[in-house]
């Protein structure tokens, strides 16, 4: 198989161990919703990733079924780890001495940043044109449909990037803002803040990666199929893909897992049982 295939068929493996890592955190918490979000982001990778599979083996790049459905999973996939931060946070806020505490209204506006983000990734990944808008080898020139779909893909996709980057920094900010509560937090409570805090630097980088393709979209007239020249999900470097959106998802996730997983030991060791987000 090609470079591509590899590393999307090794999305796909990761995507389902980290689920069932996932599943098994949901049965010891089913409350917690920072598992839920992880499990949908496994399910939006492990969708998308086997729709690019069947793409590159198949070679059917011109194929609206499938590179659709694949560029929109793509690139909502960030989404429900950012959301799980929010579940995870939401958590460490049930120890604060009052419930009108400020941060609650940040969380909340962050959540709905991130769902608005979702939603126009979604809308710009549908809008974007199969073909080349611009080419020197095709005497027809590309219709005004075309030329007006590409420009809100872009729209839409640039928008959603930065409403993502915003999310991020509104969640470092909600981190700086819990840290004055450390000593109040129960065991469990602070797991969750490092989680977090440690999957920071991992999201900021697959955040970077979603805005330099947004602005690597339909550079110089031409859409490669699959979104993008060189971080197109489709036919991007793979060095790129491989190391500044799989390998940040799956540290970010894998981590959170296995902090979930070890919960046996946390609580065993305070006495005492996760909360709900």
């Amino acid at each position: 198989m090609t470079p591509h295939a590899n590393l999307f068929l090794s999305e796909v493996i990761l995507g389902i161990v980290f689920l069932s890592l996932t599943a098994y955190n949901i049965s010891r918490t089913p409350r917690e919703t920072g598992w839920w979000y992880i499990a949908i982001f496994c399910l939006f990778r492990i969708t998308g990733s086997a729709l690019l599979l069947t793409i590159t083996v198949k070679r059917s790049h011109a194929d609206k079924s499938l590179i659709i459905p694949a560029i929109v999973f793509s690139g909502i996939a960030v989404s429900p780890l950012l959301a799980a931060c929010l579940g995870f946070l939401n958590s460490c806020t049930q120890h604060l001495t009052t419930i009108y505490h400020p941060i609650l209204r940040l969380l909340a506006l962050t959540h709905l940043f991130v769902l608005a983000a979702l939603i126009l990734n979604t809308v710009g990944g549908v809008l974007i044109p199969l073909h080349s808008t611009t080419s020197s080898s095709s005497p027809t020139p590309p219709s005004a449909s075309a030329i007006a779909s590409l420009n809100h893909a872009i729209t839409y996709i640039r928008a959603s990037s930065l409403l993502f980057l915003t999310s991020w920094v509104l969640i470092l900010l909600s981190l700086a803002i819990l840290s004055r509560h450390w000593r109040a937090f129960a065991w469990t409570a602070r797991a969750f803040y490092v989680a977090v805090l440690g999957g920071m630097p991992c999201l900021f980088v697959r955040i970077l990666y979603a805005v330099l393709a947004a602005w690597d979209l339909g550079k110089g007239g031409v859409v490669v199929p699959g979104g993008g020249n060189r971080y197109g999900v489709l036919k991007g470097d793979v060095g790129v893909l491989a190391g500044m959106r799989v390998c940040m998802e799956f540290l970010v996730a894998g981590g959170w897992g296995v902090v979930g997983a070890l919960e046996w030991w946390w609580g065993g060791a305070e006495g005492e049982e996760w909360g709900g987000g």
